[in-house]
C-alpha cells in the first residue's frame, strides 16, 4: 500500500522485516557520522517509477539544504522536526528504499552504492521515519516523491553560491542535472 503523508511517500509492504529483506539495525548513537548540514547537489527520478515520470519536478530540491543535528532533523518542510532519534542501519540492496529498487543489486551499483549492504541512518521524527542510505563518506541518497536525493557534504557542496568553489559546484550540479 502507498499512503502519501506531507508530500512524502511512505511505502509499506506486509512482510518487509523478512531475512534479506531486512533492515540490520546497529547500536543507536546520537553523535554519529551524519551529523551536519547536507546539500541536495542532483536528484534523479526513482526506479521504480514507470509511469508519467515526466511530470515529476526533478529540479525543486536541488541546492536545499538538510541538517542532521543531535536531535533534530531539518531543512526540507517534510524533514523538520525536533526529538529526533537516529538508528544506524546496514541495508542489503534488496532493502533499499524500503524494498522498491527493481533489479535490486543492479540497481544499486548504478546508483551508487558498493556491492554488498549500504551503511545509512533510520532517523525517526514526529513528521514521519526516513531513510538516509550512504554511497561513500559524503554522500547518501534519500527517496522524496518518487526522486531520489544526492544529499552532498563535500567542500564545493558546502560553499557559498557566491564563491568560486561554489560557483563551480553549482555549474557542476547543472551540467550533470541536465542529462
Amino acid at each position: 500500500a502507498v499512503a502519501p503523508m506531507v508530500g512524502v511517500w511512505f511505502l509499506l509492504f506486509p512482510g518487509s522485516h523478512r531475512a534479506g529483506a531486512a533492515q540490520a539495525p546497529m547500536r543507536d548513537g546520537a553523535s554519529h557520522e551524519f551529523i551536519g548540514t547536507w546539500r541536495v547537489s542532483q536528484t534523479v527520478i526513482a526506479p521504480w517509477v514507470t509511469s508519467d515520470s515526466g511530470r515529476i519536478d526533478r529540479r525543486r530540491y536541488l541546492g536545499a539544504q538538510v541538517r542532521v543535528q543531535q536531535s533534530a532533523f531539518g531543512g526540507l518542510t517534510p524533514f523538520a522536526c525536533t526529538g529526533a532519534r537516529y538508528e544506524r542501519t546496514q541495508t542489503p540492496p534488496e532493502g533499499l528504499f524500503q524494498g522498491n529498487l527493481p533489479k535490486p543489486a543492479v540497481t544499486a551499483r548504478v546508483l551508487g552504492f558498493a556491492e554488498g549492504p549500504a551503511r545509512g541512518v533510520r532517523v525517526t521524527c514526529a513528521t514521519g521515519v526516513f531513510e538516509l542510505h550512504a554511497t561513500d563518506k559524503d554522500h547518501l541518497l534519500l527517496a522524496l516523491d518518487n526522486l531520489i536525493l544526492t544529499l552532498d557534504r563535500s567542500p564545493g557542496a558546502g560553499a557559498l553560491a557566491t564563491s568560486p568553489s561554489g560557483v563551480v559546484q553549482r555549474l557542476l550540479e547543472e551540467h550533470f542535472d541536465n542529462r
